[in-house]
């Protein structure tokens, strides 16, 4: 594309202070990533502003967030509505934790406080058959690691949706339409950002399982395939 691409970051609320601190801002991660390719990306703080039209950039990426998609905040019943707008509008749009759960719930899924527990810390997750195929997933290992943290998890796909990843937590990637993708985990962070969600944790007196950190690439080029193969592609 000659223009540069609009990306629409749809901040489901803002990052904890012990992160933004050291390690920058929601807008910062993805701007290092997807600058690069040719893009520019804004911030939509949906929780501030709940008027999010659909028309307004050439693909949303909505965030994870510190809020539980069962508090039914307000601004959470916007975000559904706009959503299903953009979705009705063929907008491209990758869900992120917290994302990719709103998405999943939007249109006819179930999230869940997961009864395995609490992931976070880098962890493995796999493709399926429908995922190997996946524009998002093009190019990259049937397995590989992520970052993740999170408390929960979709339970429950919306009808005729495909799986397109999973691990022994549950559901990590699913397929709502042709440019409409949900991901569990995080590729926009690194492990230090990881690291220090782990540390805060621990420090309230949460019982975590182990999980050694790695930085991961391989979660990384997801964003980048999300903008090569969805958005332009």
């Amino acid at each position: 594309m000659s223009d540069l691409t609009k990306i629409v970051l749809v901040c489901a609320g803002e990052i904890p202070s012990y992160i933004k601190g050291a390690c920058g801002t929601k807008l910062s991660w993805f701007q290092e990533i997807l600058e690069p390719l040719g893009c520019t990306v804004t911030r939509h703080a949906i929780h501030e502003n709940p008027q999010l039209l659909p028309e307004i950039g050439d693909a949303w990426i909505v965030s994870g967030s510190e809020e539980s998609l069962m508090d039914e905040v307000p601004w959470m019943f916007d975000l559904s509505r706009a959503l299903k707008s953009a979705v009705e509008l063929g907008k491209p749009l990758l869900g992120i934790c917290f994302g990719h759960q709103i998405l999943a719930h939007t249109f006819g899924g179930s999230v869940l406080r997961n009864p395995k527990g609490w992931e976070i810390g880098s962890h493995t997750i796999k493709l399926t058959e429908a995922g190997k195929s996946a524009p998002l997933f093009r190019d990259l290992p049937s397995e590989f690691l992520v970052q993740q943290t999170h408390e929960d998890v979709v339970s429950e796909l919306p009808p005729g949706v495909p799986l397109l990843a999973d691990n022994n937590m549950g559901i990590q990637s699913f397929q709502i339409a042709d440019k409409v993708f949900g991901i569990q985990f995080h590729p926009e962070f690194t492990s230090e950002v990881i690291q220090r969600y782990r540390d805060h944790q621990m420090q309230l007196g949460h019982e975590l399982p182990h999980a050694p950190l790695a930085e991961t690439p391989h979660s990384k080029q997801v964003l980048i395939n999300f903008i090569a193969h969805v958005v332009e592609g």
